[in-house]
């Protein structure tokens, strides 16, 4: 393969997302494939990922392939069917799984990533290890993006501590400052959550935020994805942010690359890989205990290298919305 395209759906406020462009450009580069980048003006538009597909279209015999990541599968998906059916070459969907079901992946794609119920299990089951009420009140932070996170989440927490209290925000859309405001807001007025979950980090590092603000040393907060930055607070061991559920952006990327160079050279494939989510906690800190079927990760050191090597990597280009 000479040239491949990856199609993004958000990339100024997913922190984690450009760990993960790093990688695949890294994963790509590796076996001598040029990677065209295209990005929408605004994270999370459903236009903008449309734009940049209809441009690959256009130009359909410059790709051998693609990596597409998804954004609002519910209203794309008609979209992702009908460009995967006009390309006819391998596409590999990460991050978001895009169909249902096997058998609505249109032929030559498969999905890697990471299942957002088993994410928000991981982070349930860590979570109820911690707590020591059996009547908890938890918020949980989140966004209408990856929503089987809280799903899965509060319906685990429930199943173990039926007297629980458990509030969903899901207006937060992956943001820090928006996180900050939700949980100040509900501290203002009078409700102190024994924990807190957020289905990012960003969120994370934003709910930490407002609880020191407020002077709050004794809520416990779970995130997602293990950034660089809520991990290094982790590893501290004295602030609010207890564990991360990680995200490997390395292992996706390999996967993806995979996957592609197996669909392109028509090898059979699995249509989904799920990968297993780990918690990042701190050793000194935490029990020992570990939630069933998820491995915890203690003190893990994250190089942010491939994130910062986006600006120079020599296999890229990168296509804004309002280039082409």
């Amino acid at each position: 393969m000479a040239q491949v395209f990856l199609v993004v759906s958000a990339f100024d406020q997913k922190y984690w997302l450009g760990e993960l462009i790093g990688h695949v450009l890294d994963a790509f580069d590796h076996v001598q494939t040029d990677v065209v980048l295209k990005r929408p003006r605004r994270d999370y538009d459903r236009r903008g990922v449309v734009h940049h597909l209809r441009r690959v279209l256009a130009r359909r015999p410059d790709y051998a392939g693609g990596v597409i990541m998804p954004t609002n599968p519910d209203h794309m998906r008609v979209d992702l069917a009908e460009f995967c059916a006009e390309f006819a070459q391998p596409v590999v969907f990460v991050d978001l799984e895009p169909f249902p079901t096997e058998a609505d992946y249109p032929p030559g794609t498969a999905f890697i990533g990471y299942s957002p119920g088993a994410i928000g299990e991981a982070a349930a089951r860590w979570l109820l290890g911690t707590l020591t009420r059996r009547d908890p009140f938890v918020l949980v932070i989140a966004s209408t993006e990856h929503p089987g996170r809280q799903e899965v989440f509060v319906a685990t927490l429930r199943a173990a501590l039926p007297e629980s209290t458990v509030l969903v925000d899901d207006t937060c859309a992956f943001h820090r400052a928006a996180a900050l405001n939700a949980v100040r807001a509900r501290l203002l007025g009078g409700h102190r959550p024994d924990a807190i979950f957020c289905t990012n980090d960003e969120m994370a590092l934003g709910a930490v935020d407002a609880l020191r603000w407020e002077g709050v040393t004794d809520t416990v907060v779970v995130g997602v994805d293990g950034i660089v930055e809520a991990c290094a607070q982790i590893d501290t061991g004295t602030g609010p942010l207890r564990a991360t559920v990680c995200q490997d952006g390395y292992e996706i990327a390999e996967g993806a690359v995979e996957l592609l160079h197996r669909l392109r050279a028509a090898k059979p494939v699995p249509i989904r890989t799920f990968l297993p989510p780990r918690v990042h906690a701190n050793r000194t800190r935490e029990s020992s205990r570990v939630p069933h079927g998820t491995s915890t990760v203690h003190n893990e050191t994250h190089n942010s290298a491939a994130a910062a090597s986006l600006g120079s990597a020599n296999n890229v280009w990168i296509v804004n919305h309002s280039a082409e």
